[in-house]
């Protein structure tokens, strides 16, 4: 049942719900890296997804965030949020 639940699943999406975000800087940290784990969770294939190894990579994109001066969270993530 469950692999015919998921062959019906055509993509997702990451919802940044703003009614109370009152600039964009603030949205902007809210944003990132949530984004990037978003693509690492669509994109990856189930089995060979491994968190501590995105954990790792993400300082990769985190320093293109920087690049891009673009404010991020930069606290502590969770495997099980």
């Amino acid at each position: 049942m469950l692999g015919e639940a998921a062959a019906a699943i055509m993509g997702g999406q990451g919802n940044l719900w703003s009614d109370l975000i009152s600039a964009g800087k603030i949205a902007e940290y809210m944003v990132f890296p949530r984004i990037c784990a978003l693509a690492e969770a669509l994109w990856t294939p189930p089995e060979v997804k491994d968190f501590d190894d995105f954990s790792r990579r993400l300082s990769v994109h985190q320093e293109r965030l920087d690049k891009l001066g673009l404010l991020q969270y930069r606290g502590a993530l969770g495997k099980d949020l």
